[in-house]
Order: C-alpha cells, then sequence, then structure tokens
C-alpha cells in the first residue's frame, strides 16, 4: 500500500505503488497541489504581444514579441495545430 502523502489521494497514489515510476511523473503531482494552494484556483497566467509596428486590416505589418510568464498551457502540444494557441491568444 502506498504511503499518505496528500490527503484525498490516497487511493490514486497506493494504486500504483508497487510500479516504479520516473520521479517527474510523482513530481508532477507535488508541483500542481503547491502550486494550486500558493496560487490559488483563479489564478491565471499572462502573456503579451508587443509590437510597434503599423497594424493594418487586423494584421501586423513587421515584428511582435511575445513576453510570457511561464504558462505550462501555450505549448503546441495542447492544440491541433501550431498556429492555433497564437490565434486564440489574438482574439
Amino acid at each position: 500500500a502506498g504511503e499518505n502523502v496528500l490527503t484525498g489521494l490516497e487511493v490514486a497514489l497506493s494504486a500504483i505503488a508497487d510500479e516504479g515510476l520516473a520521479p517527474a511523473s510523482n513530481l508532477k503531482v507535488v508541483t500542481s497541489v503547491a502550486a494550486l494552494h500558493h496560487l490559488g484556483p483563479d489564478f491565471r497566467f499572462q502573456t503579451w504581444l508587443f509590437t510597434d509596428a503599423p497594424v493594418r486590416d487586423g494584421v501586423v505589418h513587421g515584428d511582435v514579441v511575445v513576453y510570457g510568464t511561464g504558462d505550462p498551457g501555450l505549448g503546441d502540444r495542447f492544440y491541433r495545430t501550431r498556429a492555433e494557441p497564437w490565434q486564440r491568444i489574438a482574439t
């Protein structure tokens, strides 16, 4: 049986207690719980887009700088295409 690390997760942790897992798999649970505790359930990462280029008809004619704050959901692995997260930010 698994050790009771976090109240309410005993079954999830003990169900796989005899399996060897990569430390990162377990660490993600601890990191997520710590983030939820310290940041709260309503926390949202912010991502800003900056440009000094002209915008005509909704199109930036020049460079765009993306200033992120560590949003783990911005990676393209969560979307159908590589362009989709950027399209969502732009709208």
